[in-house]
């Protein structure tokens, strides 16, 4: 995590954009943001998404995710259609 010159502002580890708690993650496509965004949504409270971008090992997280990729790319969250 790097700090920010702005008290309580931190960099995204993974896109490096700074965010607070008052002023929230940009949009600009950082999938840990988007991530953190529907852990937001399920009903996180601001610190502790902020605490989730701040604190990700993004190395391990991609890690995940490139299997998640492997499997969509694989087809294999195709629905079948059954008759």
């Amino acid at each position: 995590m790097s700090n920010h010159p702005n008290r309580g502002v931190v960099e995204c580890p993974n896109c490096c954009e700074p965010f607070s708690v008052k002023k929230p993650h940009p949009e600009n496509g950082c999938v840990l943001a988007a991530l953190v965004g529907v852990v937001a949504d399920r009903g996180a409270t601001a610190q502790k998404t902020k605490r989730l971008i701040a604190k990700c090992d993004v190395d391990a997280l991609w890690e995940d995710i490139r299997g998640v990729l492997n499997k969509l790319e694989d087809g294999e969250y195709i629905k079948t259609v059954q008759r």
